[in-house]
């Protein structure tokens, strides 16, 4: 399996499992044991998705592996503090739970469009060398 396509499995696991976290809490079912059970099965998406995303960005050009590392470290970091910043603030008026879960789902919907996108550039630019 390729980069691209892990990325795209970690990507939608994520989205898939913090949806049925959503439906879980939706329907008024809510535990502990379930709820970051749940999560640490999006963790496993990061560790398929994560590593092979670095992996990608990196190997576009090797001559710059370490730009590219840098600038990927640099976007993770900004990205980062940016939605946990918005997280935080969204729990301020409401359930956090609930408003938790709609953020991660938000910014995992973003997560699996950027895979998407990149699959996509990757696998046409892979069939025009190809030809």
């Amino acid at each position: 399996m390729g980069l691209g396509a892990m990325v795209l499995v970690g990507r939608a696991l994520q989205v898939v499992v913090i949806g049925l976290n959503l439906a879980l809490l939706a329907v008024g079912y809510f535990d502990t044991v379930e709820f970051f059970g749940l999560i640490a099965v999006v963790g496993f998406g990061n560790g398929l998705a994560n590593p092979s995303g670095h992996a990608g960005v990196m190997s576009v050009n090797p001559a710059l592996a370490g730009s590219a590392a840098g600038l990927s470290g640099a976007m993770v970091l900004a990205f980062g503090g940016l939605f946990t910043a918005v997280s935080a603030r969204l729990m301020e008026f409401g359930a956090p739970a609930t408003a938790l879960l709609l953020s991660m789902f938000v910014i995992s919907l973003f997560g699996l469009w950027a895979g998407i996108a990149a699959y996509r550039m990757t696998t046409s630019s892979a069939s025009a060398v190809k030809t």
